[in-house]
């Protein structure tokens, strides 16, 4: 994010001369910032993380689906968080092929247990799981609250446990569990190519998972969306403590 925005404040002071000397007009000037801005920032990318909330309307989309296969054209880990938000949706509109286009282009998928019933609907959860590793899909991930979580790569598939916990709000826990796992696994050094051999290496995948399920179960145990993310030394003390 930071390449992002870092490059937005720096574009006036990145034209500033060019336009001055009338070396470049500023309508050049502003087409070439914005364009090498977001090329430099994608240059550099490790992960690009997105959901279906920025699905909901068709320019938004389009945005999305093209900023995933820059970054996957740029070597970049593209996750996918299904989210489903119903009431974001216009009503009558029916999110499915907005869906398959982003998870399309999605190397990790996370998905909860009702976000996989609801893409298994007409075909069963078989052949929703199938679908997706005939495309860019590595490996996908699905919770289901305190229940175990499930796991599939395009060759196997498992389950990892989850924590014991008193919850009090589960708003962010899916937030959390995401940006636990894929901050583990860029500190890891792990991208999309190295992906599906992460996931065949018992103990890698088991760590990373449990890593990340502790970020979602703190997460659950407190009020609130941003305010509920866990530090990185509350992860760590549960995880030295279960």
């Amino acid at each position: 994010m930071f390449d992002f925005t870092n490059g937005f404040h720096d574009s006036a002071n990145a034209i500033a001369v060019p336009v001055t000397t009338k070396a470049i007009s500023p309508r050049l000037a502003v087409i070439f910032a914005a364009g090498l801005n977001v090329a430099g920032a994608f240059s550099s990318l490790a992960v690009f993380h997105a959901c279906s909330n920025s699905l909901t309307e068709a320019p938004i989309t389009e945005a999305t689906v093209h900023g995933m296969q820059l970054a996957s054209d740029a070597g970049a880990l593209v996750s996918f968080d299904l989210n489903l938000r119903p009431a974001l949706w216009p009503p009558g509109s029916n999110p499915m092929p907005r869906l398959w286009r982003a998870l399309s282009r999605a190397h990790l998928v996370k998905l909860s247990r009702d976000e996989l019933a609801f893409l298994a609907v007409d075909g069963g959860e078989d052949a929703a799981i199938a679908r997706l590793f005939a495309q860019a899909t590595q490996a996908l991930v699905v919770t289901d609250g305190a229940a175990p979580i499930r796991w599939w790569t395009r060759t196997s598939r498992g389950s990892a446990p989850t924590f014991r916990i008193d919850a009090v709000d589960t708003t962010a826990a899916g937030d959390a569990f995401i940006a636990g796992l894929l901050q583990d696994l860029v500190a890891r050094g792990i991208g999309h190519q190295e992906l599906a051999a992460a996931f065949a290496d018992d103990a890698l995948r088991d760590g990373v998972l449990r890593r990340a399920a502790a970020c979602g179960a703190l997460a659950a145990t407190r009020f609130g969306a941003f305010a509920a993310m866990p530090s990185p030394d509350e992860v760590q003390a549960l995880l030295e403590g279960a």
